[in-house]
């Protein structure tokens, strides 16, 4: 996506659930965009995440834990439920909330370079290091996944909010008005 003057646009997706100050970087939007510039701003909702083709109950505490557990080196905080909170988050900073997406992303095949792929090896990689389960679950959870897409049965899905906001235009107060000039014709 390019940038027009006074917009800003991220590069990355689904940072702002790892950020200490979440509204502070709204603030800096506003400061940094020009009168009537635009920011596009998106997050998945982690916690909504869904698997289907393995372990219900597995899943589940897999998935929230993925979603609220902080990892330590990277992580300043823990949100991943902030993606539904954008559009209430946008509204309480000094940016005027212009629109509002929701998207759903879906996969039905278990494999490298999908995004179900690569969340679900974070959350099993999470998982192992967390102590709260068993050695051998990370590694079956996958191995069910990879199963169930095998058989037709695998899916995933991630809800992604989309929020466009915008720098209101400065308001023309006490400009003078424009002076005509004739020429002179002689």
């Amino acid at each position: 996506m390019g940038s027009m003057p006074g917009e800003v646009t991220s590069a990355r997706r689904d940072q702002h659930g790892r950020l200490a100050d979440p509204a502070g970087l709204l603030v800096e939007a506003h400061r940094v965009l020009r009168p009537g510039g635009q920011a596009v701003i998106g997050h998945g909702d982690f916690d909504a995440l869904v698997f289907a083709g393995a372990d219900l109950a597995l899943t589940r505490r897999l998935v929230h834990t993925y979603c609220d557990l902080q990892q330590p080196g990277w992580m300043d905080a823990v949100d991943g439920t902030i993606g539904r909170r954008l559009p209430a988050l946008v509204g309480r900073s000094p940016l005027e909330v212009r629109e509002v997406h929701a998207e759903v992303l879906l996969e039905q095949a278990f494999a490298p370079a999908t995004l179900g792929f690569i969340l679900a090896r974070g959350a099993a990689a999470m998982a192992a290091r967390s102590g709260l389960f068993t050695t051998e679950e990370p590694d079956a959870w996958l191995a069910s996944l990879q199963a169930a897409s095998a058989r037709g049965d695998y899916l995933f899905s991630i809800n992604d909010y989309i929020v466009v906001a915008a720098k209101e235009p400065r308001q023309a107060v006490g400009f003078p008005r424009p002076v005509r000039r004739s020429r002179l014709r002689s």
